[in-house]
């Protein structure tokens, strides 16, 4: 009997043991899963903002810290847990706790093709776009702000039209001074 009884109580820790080491090995695979996709978001060539329900802030990646440097606005991870409204210009900061709430609320995508974010170094013009996230039961839990910092791009639309410009203008001939063949 004793050896049925220890017999048993092997068996039972041999699966309670392979129970545990499945949990952990699960439990380590959703910690890099989870690590893998912060990294993700992290390191995406777009700024991206994280707010909860109520605009606070859950996460900001590499992006939108590198454009806070830019402008002076700075934005770092001590701006998590706090309102997103907090570090947007005195230019832009109604209308964008306007388009957040309207969001959160309503769950519509906003986008705007190019708002300008004045900084106290220098300005930024980003297209924005502020999306619904949602949890497992399809309920608003938030959003995503992305912004993508189109200053160059814009910069260098701006010359090509100037360039196109002139070479208009300077191979544009004037009629009235040409020679009259007579």
């Amino acid at each position: 009997a004793l050896v049925i009884l220890g017999g048993y109580t092997i068996r039972v820790n041999r699966k309670r043991a392979n129970a545990l080491r499945e949990k952990l090995h699960d439990q380590e695979e959703i910690l890099y899963l989870k690590e893998f996709n912060e990294n993700i978001i992290r390191n995406l060539p777009v700024g991206i903002v994280v707010i909860d329900n109520e605009r606070k802030v859950q996460t900001v990646n590499n992006e939108i810290i590198r454009q806070g440097e830019k402008t002076g606005l700075n934005w770092d991870a001590s701006q998590i847990g706090r309102d997103v409204a907090e570090r947007m210009p005195e230019n832009i900061r109604e209308s964008a706790i306007s388009n957040y709430n309207h969001v959160l609320k309503n769950g519509r995508q906003y986008l705007n093709p190019m708002i300008t974010f004045r900084g106290t170094k220098e300005n930024l013009l980003c297209s924005v776009r502020i999306s619904p996230l949602r949890d497992a039961k399809n309920n608003i839990a938030g959003a995503i702000i992305m912004r993508e910092d189109i200053t160059e791009q814009k910069r260098l639309e701006a010359e090509i039209k100037d360039r196109k410009s002139t070479r208009l203008n300077s191979s544009h001939t004037d009629i009235s001074r040409m020679p009259s063949s007579a």
